[in-house]
């Protein structure tokens, strides 16, 4: 993915609870205001194949270009 001539792929990845830390606002937030995001990295864990009951875990890998878009739109 290129944006504004660069890849998106050099920049700074953060975590869901690193933007929580920095923006002072709670994991659920900040994992609500990005999840649909374009440029985010979803990595999904499915469910074990003898318990298919539990649900799937879905880490979230935020591009600093992606932060700083979010961040813009809650500052205004």
């Amino acid at each position: 993915m290129e944006l504004e001539g660069t890849s998106i792929a050099h920049d700074q990845h953060y975590t869901v609870s690193e933007l929580a830390k920095r923006w002072h606002l709670s994991p659920n937030t900040v994992r609500r205001l990005v999840a649909d995001e374009p440029g985010v990295i979803k990595l999904t864990v499915g469910p074990l194949l003898r318990n298919r009951r539990k649900r799937q875990l879905v880490s979230l890998r935020i591009p600093e270009r992606v932060a700083l878009r979010v961040h813009a739109k809650l500052s205004t």
